[in-house]
């Protein structure tokens, strides 16, 4: 026994009794493909939404947020908080300070802390004529850049700054 239902007329099968599997596969059969039309109305009908309208939020490398109810498809538009920053900076004959090892000049970077990563370039041309390579070193968000000696005159680098962990 699988229960009692009504079957609409002119399908064929007995309507009202008890129904056993022949009658209900014979039923699914009859019902294959079939379009039904309903009215909804009640909780059923807002079904597609949230009672109460969410955010997301995203944060960390990649921030944004959206608030959503559901309703509809969203869009995050997202800040990338990894990008570089690059600029130009001038590094002055003067101002080259010696620790009795390395010659030092500071360079102040808006922005610049201690969770950031600072590279150097100079063009191969005002490199090739430096005694040596220009390097940045970070020390507790301080930042210099250290020769074994100082260039003769000003010379200009590019900087690239990226955040890290």
């Amino acid at each position: 026994m699988y229960g009692s239902i009504t079957v609409p007329g002119g399908l064929g099968l007995p309507s009202g009794e008890t129904v056993d599997k022949e009658i209900q596969d014979k039923l699914a059969h009859a019902l294959e493909g079939l379009t039904v039309n309903m009215n909804i109305s009640g909780k059923a009908q807002t079904a597609q939404r949230l009672a109460e309208a969410i955010t997301l939020t995203l944060s960390g490398a990649i921030s944004g947020s959206v608030s959503m109810d559901g309703s509809g498809n969203i869009t995050i538009q997202t800040t990338n908080n990894q990008l570089p920053t690059v600029g130009n900076i001038t590094l002055t004959a003067a101002g080259w300070v010696s620790d009795g090892t390395m010659y030092r000049q500071p360079v102040n970077l808006p922005g610049l802390t201690a969770k950031h990563q600072v590279d150097l370039y100079a063009d191969y041309a005002t490199e090739s004529n430096l005694p040596s390579v220009i390097q940045p070193c970070n020390d507790s968000g301080s930042f210099y850049v250290i020769t074994s000696e100082p260039p003769e005159t000003d010379i200009t680098v590019q900087y690239t700054m990226i955040l890290t962990k």
